[in-house]
């Protein structure tokens, strides 16, 4: 527990404070209100969404998406995606209506991804193995395993984001109800 007086001198003293749970799963983050990084985030937000950096940056982590795809399926000796045809596709979108860029650049990966997983389910036994990729009410095992190990990684990328080069948050643990 800690006292409202005690996060009130950390605010004042420009002390970020992460949230955590007893198991350690960030809940909440608090900044002090003198803290303008969020402005200049905003502004850099907006810049790219009016401009061509935000579809550079977002073809990027597609492109990127699908190479590591490719290091599992290399590990086992699978077919590779042809990531030459790849970078052609998303490549050749237009960026100039977001809506139909961010549909197409959606469904390219989409397709990369279905051809993924059907070939990493051919290496589970076939009274484990999913008819298709499931991320929302998966009854089966293997899905709901799928489920839990990207639960996993979302939290640590969101942990080293939150983790400011400029200064480390304070962690506290607040558990209970």
């Amino acid at each position: 527990m800690v006292s409202t007086g005690a996060l009130a001198s950390l605010g004042f003293w420009d002390v970020d404070v992460l949230v955590m749970t007893q198991r350690g799963r960030p809940v909440a983050m608090m900044r002090s209100l003198d803290d303008d990084s969020h402005v200049k985030t905003r502004l850099s937000q907006y810049e790219a969404h009016h401009s061509e950096k935000g579809a550079s940056i977002a073809r990027q982590l597609v492109l990127s998406k699908i190479e590591g795809q490719n290091t599992l399926l290399e590990k086992h000796g699978l077919k590779l995606h042809d990531l030459e045809a790849l970078e052609a596709k998303v490549g050749s979108l237009e960026s100039s209506d977001l809506d139909v860029f961010r549909r197409r650049l959606t469904g390219i990966e989409g397709k990369f991804t279905e051809g993924y997983f059907r070939q990493l389910f051919g290496l589970i036994p076939e009274k484990l193995r999913p008819g298709k990729r499931k991320k929302f009410r998966a009854y089966d095992g293997t899905n709901n395993i799928f489920n839990l190990c990207y639960e996993v990684l979302k939290w640590r990328v969101h942990r080293a984001v939150v983790r400011l080069p400029r200064r480390r948050p304070l962690n506290v643990c607040v558990w209970g109800g």
